[in-house]
């Protein structure tokens, strides 16, 4: 949000409010239970799974594939990806045959989700590093010459150094290619962490796309679920330019979220220097008025973190005991109390980030915020209901730079999951002009899986987020003039509605003027009137065109 409300939002904070005193600040009762679970859209099938990829058979195991020549060796970039064939620790502790071949299996270029051309239909696009729930099956990883004896069991430059068959969760490692017991079996060829199975053909943390199957920094179809037909269930993934939400048998059903913006513990600026000691508990009775009345399944929260652009009372951080416990505490209040209820968790700014025009809507991350998204990312590892949102509106930002910028953030964030082992979140990236423009990244997508592209307007133009490559979500939108008395045409929901484009109108929040207001403010939490803006949402978030 473009927040040209600043000086009238400036003048209320210099008045005479105390939060002591504030029904923002102590009139909320205790937030209730009222969730509603909801259904989805038409089932598909294949799509971002690739049908029978990533599990089962001699994928991860037997045949040629991780044994002799230069088949597992891969060179120190082979770690994952190995060489240009069915090489490194991929081919012979989770591909097989082709399977996990070339760039092409473990690429998101290609399209991570296919498991079609991808990898083949055996390959399951790189998912059979996956292991555990994907690429676990069958005789995965253990027998034949995959893991013992033969040339594989021998060293020389087949299993021995290097990247490849000496470190820990990549292939086999130390002992694993030097002989001994590697080479007749025993614990090295048959089980354990070396080469059958363990933590790199047969699941765990590493397997699930750690660096293990995608070789540091390169993106993997089988890391993060999508693209291997085994992403759990509950989570959300992308293919062919639309989300899905996983049914943890290797198909999902198409997912349209319907929501609203809500503010962080500083309630837009009312809760100035994070002053109010219960701003948790406030936040968390506005969500339970919101999901009683109102039922989305979707809400987006922008965390506001640095604040000397707007005067709100300087700088916190995620790590600040009055902040990213109690804003981690609110999202998981959502996710956990309201099942099937998303939550987009945006940085929206950081003393790390770059700002642009003075303008407290526009930041940019920089390498210095990757530690930022790292600390979400452990915050919300498990969460299947959390979504990622990387910025707010950057502005004046050219696409070259802001696509590094985009580039980069991602890249922080899909390590961090890696290493901790867990399903790749869904990202919201921005684009320019207040990400009002997105075009770019229909030519240029980000170079990773379940990325989805955040479009914000006032009022919305359908040129603007349609797109048939990229799947799309409108982060904020509202009426052109930010007025809460005012609305937009009934097709804008018509439209969105039959292309299936998930929504969150701006803003639900009665503490503080942040307009367009879906509420009429009155500096109390506990009174959620209506504004006109908000008499046209809610119907339709409760019952969609």
């Amino acid at each position: 949000m473009r927040h040209f409300w600043m000086t009238r939002h400036f003048l209320l904070l210099v008045s005479a409010i105390s939060l002591a005193e504030s029904n923002c600040g102590n009139s909320v009762s205790t937030p209730s239970t009222d969730g509603a679970a909801r259904s989805d859209a038409p089932t598909t099938t294949g799509g971002a799974f690739g049908g029978s990829s990533g599990s089962g058979g001699s994928q991860n195991s037997g045949g040629t594939v991780g044994a002799g020549g230069t088949t597992s060796v891969g060179g120190t970039g082979g770690n994952a990806i190995g060489g240009t064939t069915s090489t490194g620790t991929s081919a012979g502790a989770a591909s097989g045959g082709a399977a996990g071949s070339g760039g092409i299996a473990t690429s998101r270029t290609s399209g991570n989700a296919s498991g079609g051309a991808a990898g083949g239909t055996s390959a399951g696009s790189g998912g059979t590093a996956r292991g555990g729930r994907s690429g676990s099956g069958g005789a995965a990883g253990t027998g034949g010459a995959d893991a013992s004896g033969g040339a594989i069991g021998t060293g020389g430059t087949n299993v021995a150094g290097g990247m490849i068959a000496t470190g820990g969760r990549s292939g086999g490692g130390g002992a694993a290619g030097t002989g001994g017991a590697n080479a007749s079996g025993g614990a090295i060829g048959t089980g354990g962490t070396s080469a059958a199975g363990g933590m790199i053909a047969m699941g765990g943390s590493t397997a699930i796309g750690g660096a293990a199957s995608t070789g540091g920094n390169t993106p993997s179809s089988g890391a993060g679920p999508a693209g291997t037909g085994a992403m759990p269930a509950g989570w959300l993934y992308t293919s062919s330019g639309k989300i899905y939400v996983a049914n943890g048998s290797g198909a999902g059903t198409q997912w349209m979220g319907r929501g609203v913006n809500i503010d962080d513990l500083f309630l837009c600026g009312y809760n100035s220097g994070l002053s109010n000691s219960s701003a948790e508990t406030d936040l968390e009775g506005i969500v339970s008025t919101l999901m009683k009345n109102w039922k989305p399944n979707f809400i987006r929260t922008s965390l506001h973190m640095d604040n000397t652009v707007d005067s709100w009372g300087g700088t916190t951080s995620w790590s600040n005991a009055k902040y990213g416990p109690p804003m981690t505490n609110v999202v998981n209040y959502i996710g956990t109390t309201y099942p099937n209820t998303y939550v987009l968790v945006s940085l929206r700014s950081d003393a790390s980030m770059a700002n642009e025009d003075s303008n407290d809507a526009s930041w940019i991350p920089t390498a210095a915020t990757n530690a930022v998204y790292e600390a979400i990312v452990d915050s919300f590892a498990n969460d299947n209901f959390v979504m990622i949102g990387l910025t707010n509106e950057p502005s004046t930002a050219s696409w070259s730079s802001l696509y590094s910028a985009m580039s980069g953030a991602v890249t922080a964030i899909r390590n961090e999951e890696n290493k901790l082992g867990v399903p790749h979140h869904i990202i919201a990236v921005q684009g320019i002009n207040y990400t009002s423009d997105i075009s770019y990244y229909a030519t240029t997508p980000i170079t990773s899986d379940n990325i989805v592209y955040e479009y914000h307007g006032y009022a919305p133009n359908p040129s603007d987020y349609t797109y048939s490559n990229i799947p799309v979500i409108i982060g904020e939108f509202g009426p052109a003039d930010f007025s809460d008395n005012e609305t937009l045409p009934a097709s804008f929901y018509t439209d969105v509605e039959t292309k299936k484009i998930p929504w969150l109108a701006w803003d639900f929040e009665p503490c503080s003027d942040c307009g367009p207001d879906l509420l009429v403010v009155n500096n109390s939490s506990s009174d959620t009137s209506l504004s006109t803006w908000g008499k046209q949402v809610m119907p339709i978030v409760l019952n969609p065109p």
